[in-house]
């Protein structure tokens, strides 16, 4: 069921602009006006210099399904790429031993080397 509705909230952020405008604006929607929330993967940025972003479905987040949607912007092509889907419980943005930011590092490096 988590799975369906989160398959159709990133269908519906694909189709809709106005929402897909607001991908690179860290902060969009912590007031909970927007059905999306986006932030800056700080860390990532300024530590591994990836251009990485973390989005949440109020919705979702509603219902106790507390996912995260972790998604690169490449730079060089305009494009946006889920790299995880991630339950927030089971997941340390900050930790550098995190087995899912390792895995993730790892294929935003080898994927898009020119971010």
């Amino acid at each position: 069921m988590a799975f369906g509705r989160l398959f159709a909230l990133l269908e519906q952020l694909k189709a809709d602009p106005t929402w897909v405008d607001k991908l690179l604006d860290s902060g969009h929607g912590s007031d909970r006006v927007w059905p999306i929330a986006v932030m800056k993967w700080h860390d990532a940025q300024r530590v591994a210099r990836l251009p990485l972003w973390r989005l949440k479905f109020w919705d979702l987040e509603k219902s106790g399904l507390n996912y995260r949607v972790i998604y690169l912007y490449n730079w060089p092509d305009r494009s946006y790429n889920v790299m995880a889907v991630v339950h927030r419980d089971s997941f340390d943005y900050d930790d550098p031993t995190d087995p899912i930011r390792i895995r993730v590092f790892g294929r935003c490096r080898v994927e898009f080397p020119r971010a």
